[in-house]
């Protein structure tokens, strides 16, 4: 009789398995539990064949390659063909997310931390350029 695979949520994890996810819309910073995000292991066998293929997300970097049911895969690539790029895609879903009142907070306080940075990064880059062009115009 041949053993019976399952996916596995916890534990002890064989170093065979991989890195999986459930097809709720999520973005990076979503973690096991927001919204009904769910990270499991598979075991390889599963990999293309009973369904599962690599992921385009962009969740889970640390992991390296996760996997996601095919339709969700398929999901993921329409919607970069259609926005043009990951980044485009998640914010598409998090403004969806923040609209719908479905952001978990403690990613919606991770991407203000980030989009905050990058905003101080633009700003004083700014004001550089404007000390700059000062600087040129004084006789």
């Amino acid at each position: 009789m041949a053993k019976q695979l399952h996916q596995l949520y916890g534990g002890r994890i064989p170093k065979s398995y991989r890195p999986a996810h459930n097809f709720i819309t999520h973005t990076p910073e979503f973690h096991h539990g927001d919204n009904g995000f769910r990270r499991f292991w598979i075991p390889p066998q599963w990999i293309g064949k009973k369904g599962w293929n690599k992921c385009p997300c962009g969740w889970g970097p640390e992991l390296g390659v996760h996997y996601a049911a095919d339709f969700h895969v398929e999901w993921w690539q329409s919607e970069i063909k259609q926005r043009g790029s990951l980044k485009a895609v998640h914010r598409h879903i998090r403004r969806r997310l923040r609209a719908s009142g479905d952001m978990p907070l403690a990613c919606d306080h991770a991407t203000d931390a980030i989009l905050d940075a990058k905003l101080r990064s633009k700003r004083a880059r700014k004001s550089e350029t404007t000390v700059r062009e000062r600087i040129q115009r004084r006789p």
